[in-house]
């Protein structure tokens, strides 16, 4: 499934296209397709969507958006995809329009331990799939989670 261009999935009772892109790996960057993980969290998300209806919601590191199309899908009031692929925000944009997602999703530029201000924190609930690949990372994405959840 990894190699599709396009994949189809079922989220609650709606059925959600996301196109994937295929690219030379560069700089440390993983490729713009769905990794299992996000799947399992989104459909459970789906069982559960009382979890995300009418929160506000940031997903870090969206690759390809289909978590944050699914938290829109199932009623967040707000839905903020971040990643710090620029590839991987313009096809997550693409995927949001494709599946008529609202006007309540939005992906942006983040990189981790980088200034959390311009997403527009305190988010209800903090998402994300297959995050914890190399440990360099842990303290700055600890420091990203802390101001995304506000002071509370």
């Amino acid at each position: 499934p990894f190699q599709l261009d396009k994949r189809f999935f079922e989220i609650g009772e709606h059925r959600v296209t996301i196109e994937q892109r295929w690219q030379e790996r560069t700089k440390g960057l993983f490729q713009t397709f769905v990794w299992d993980a996000a799947f399992v969290l989104s459909d459970y998300l789906g069982r559960r969507p009382d979890l995300v209806r009418a929160k506000k919601v940031v997903e870090v590191g969206c690759g390809a958006g289909l978590l944050s199309i699914a938290c829109d899908k199932l009623g967040a009031s707000r839905t903020v995809g971040t990643d710090i692929d620029p590839t991987s925000l313009e096809l997550s944009q693409h995927n949001a329009e494709i599946n008529n997602c609202g006007p309540g999703i939005e992906f942006l530029r983040h990189a981790w331990g980088e200034d959390t201000t311009p997403l527009g924190p305190p988010f209800d609930v903090i998402v994300g799939t297959d995050l914890f690949y190399s440990p360099q990372f842990f303290t700055v994405l600890l420091t990203s989670l802390r101001e995304l959840s506000g002071p509370n």
